[in-house]
């Protein structure tokens, strides 16, 4: 480990891990964790698509403590028939099964994180068609199956509608140890506003404007409802690619993801009524909080926000997770809670339609996965470069993949041969309860409290870009997130940043230095601040593409961004690979050391080290740092290092 400039004074802790996880205060059970003491590890699994919530869950629920979890996230059967506005007939069983749950929670001091939209085997579509979204020409949002793509979230009585389910389970279950409300999740993929003439006109009092002349492109191209179109293809656009604050398209957009689309209103709605059922206010959390554009408040007045990421194809990837979720609650109490997948796409690393010379073992009981489990010393790595930044929890998705369910409640015949999530690797969830136990429940609240240091090195995220740019990404992608990545790499400690953020306060004055990934449109109050930053000497690293009215102080490298590798990338001719895991990892490593010379010319790194695969971050109380270093040295290993897609042990 080595020190830039005699800066560190005291450390009092060095940890050096491939580990994973969170924690609770000393000498504390596991849960409620209804406080800032412990930190939250939410389990997103009980009910619904992963396991049943029957006289059987008890058994789940057991291995479930023995990991060491303290949160459920819970998808609970169906108790409401929406078609008529009241509880369900004929179906006490739901009821038992849901009082039995909370029963067992209470019992072992489980936090709940109790789920309103998505109630599971429930004739919730009945909404759909009662309460329809429209398009602009006046035509219903439907499939090409005729069917109605969920219902419009601004209309009051489709509120007032689900507000009387979640008072009402609120009220019928009212458990001490809910502590969260999820009123919705992973709704806004490819979401789009209801063109009603209420909201055409809540657009107007917004605005004072009517409807943006871009949208009577919808005909034409759909996309413009939910981004318009790239500014390289407007006429006259402003050759500096500087535009108005309020540029109309761009505002309108901006007003659909925080007040439009209705799900920002219906997320506070929906706490507000299950708040009002249990008699004390829960906030909300809403996950994944990424597949947004870079504002605060799309999410709604959330207590918590949620972002999930995949292993591949870098574990250390988590710390852009965690660092964008940063920069969504900066200003505000909300809590970050950073979670990984614990089911992978097979696709992307072991695919099916691939066959390699020493097939793995975990093929033979279950060939036809298309979500294998995620390997162990990923997962580990992942969860630690989660933590290393200042979160209050992790959490982990996919029971099925990291048990074989099987084992605890009735399953058909020959499911292991299913291509749905499959346990292909126990070892996985040994692996996360080992670390919780012995790592990080004795460190969670050491690694909760401590602060950020104030950053050095920023990441912009430009909202107008994004839009303007067509880059609204489907969570952690996009070349924001893999410059976050390379950054970490780097040791640089990237502090992220919103376009909305500097408008609002400018430049924090202890940053030096700007990494401008795809920026290439700014508004004018954006411009002018990053204006001032560099008239004061401040520095910007961008790719060739920044808003030429600012100045590039130094190319961004490459970081190396391209996907893993699919069968067809192996297809050039001559059977070469080119983009093999460890091919990636020397590119991601070569760019990480052209980005720390340059910055360091600029900003000397507060902490280093000699080996391009530890990475070092730090955060600092008083005179006292806390030095995490993350040790990235894998190789193949032998459950799905034969496809050469990753580089799991």
């Amino acid at each position: 480990m080595k020190n830039q400039g005699n800066e560190m004074k005291t450390i009092l802790a060095l940890s050096f891990c491939l580990a994973m996880g969170a924690a609770l205060s000393a000498g504390q059970k596991y849960g409620p964790v209804d406080n800032r003491d412990g930190m939250f590890i939410v389990f997103g699994g009980p009910g619904g698509y992963n396991c049943t919530l029957d006289e059987h869950f008890p058994k789940v629920h057991a291995k479930m403590m023995e990991i060491g979890f303290n949160t459920y996230q819970l998808t609970h059967d169906s108790v409401w028939d929406f078609e008529k506005g009241a509880p369900l007939e004929n179906v006490p069983e739901h009821f038992a099964n849901n009082k039995a749950f909370f029963a067992l929670c209470e019992r072992d001091e489980v936090s709940i994180q109790a789920r309103i939209m998505g109630v599971w085997g429930s004739n919730e579509k009945a909404l759909y068609a009662k309460y329809p979204r429209f398009n602009p020409d006046g035509t219903k949002v439907q499939n090409k199956k005729g069917e109605y793509l969920k219902f419009d979230t601004c209309n009051p009585d489709a509120i007032a509608a689900y507000a009387k389910w979640a008072e009402w389970f609120g009220r019928t279950f009212p458990s001490p140890n809910v502590v969260m409300v999820e009123p919705s999740n992973e709704i806004f993929d490819k979401w789009t506003v209801s063109f009603t003439p209420a909201m055409t006109n809540a657009w107007r009092a917004y605005s004072g404007r009517e409807l943006p002349k871009e949208l009577d492109e919808y005909a034409k191209d759909k996309s413009v409802l939910r981004q318009p179109k790239m500014w390289k293809r407007v006429k006259d656009f402003p050759k500096n690619r500087v535009v108005p604050d309020d540029y109309p398209i761009l505002d309108f957009h901006r007003w659909a993801w925080k007040y439009g689309f209705g799900w920002a209103g219906f997320n506070d709605a929906m706490s507000a009524a299950y708040s009002k059922g249990i008699g004390r206010e829960i906030p909300g959390t809403f996950a994944p909080a990424l597949r947004t554009p870079p504002l605060f408040g799309a999410c709604g007045h959330m207590g918590q926000l949620r972002s999930w990421a995949y292993v591949y194809p870098e574990p250390y990837r988590l710390a852009s997770t965690a660092a964008l979720l940063q920069s969504r609650t900066r200003g505000t109490d909300a809590m970050i809670i950073a979670g990984v997948q614990g089911a992978s796409y097979r696709s992307k690393m072991a695919p099916k339609d691939e066959k390699v010379a020493n097939p793995p073992k975990w093929l033979e009981e279950t060939p036809n996965t298309a979500y294998p489990t995620t390997p162990p010393d990923m997962i580990e790595e992942a969860y630690w470069a989660s933590i290393c930044r200042r979160v209050d929890g992790v959490s982990i998705w996919g029971l099925k993949a990291l048990v074989d369910i099987g084992k605890y409640q009735p399953m058909p015949k020959g499911y292991r041969k299913g291509n749905f999530n499959q346990c292909s690797n126990p070892e996985t969830i040994e692996r996360v309860g080992k670390f919780f136990h012995e790592v990080v429940i004795p460190l969670g609240p050491l690694v909760r409290a401590v602060p950020e240091r104030e950053g050095r090195v920023a990441i912009l995220e430009s909202y107008a870009s994004q839009i303007l740019g067509h880059r609204v990404t489907w969570d952690c992608e996009g070349l924001a997130y893999e410059v976050g990545t390379l950054a970490t790499v780097a040791n640089l400690m990237p502090y992220v940043m919103t376009e909305e953020e500097v408008e609002k306060n400018g430049v924090p004055a202890g940053i030096k230095v700007i990494l401008a990934p795809d920026c290439d449109v700014l508004t004018q109050s954006a411009y002018e601040k990053l204006a001032a930053f560099q008239a004061r000497g401040g520095r910007i690293v961008a790719n060739g593409n920044l808003c030429p009215a600012l100045k590039i102080d130094a190319a961004l490298p490459d970081p190396g961004n391209d996907k893993i590798a699919t069968k067809d990338d192996y297809d050039d001719g001559n059977g070469k690979k080119t983009r093999d895991a460890h091919v990636r990892d020397a590119s991601v490593m070569r760019a990480a050391a052209e980005l720390k010379g340059i910055v360091g010319r600029w900003a000397p790194l507060y902490a280093d080290t000699d080996d391009g695969h530890i990475f070092a971050h730090v955060r600092s109380y008083k005179d006292a740092d806390y030095v995490f270093a993350i040790n990235d040295k894998r190789g193949y290993g032998d459950y799905v290092g034969q496809w050469k897609r990753m580089m799991e042990k």
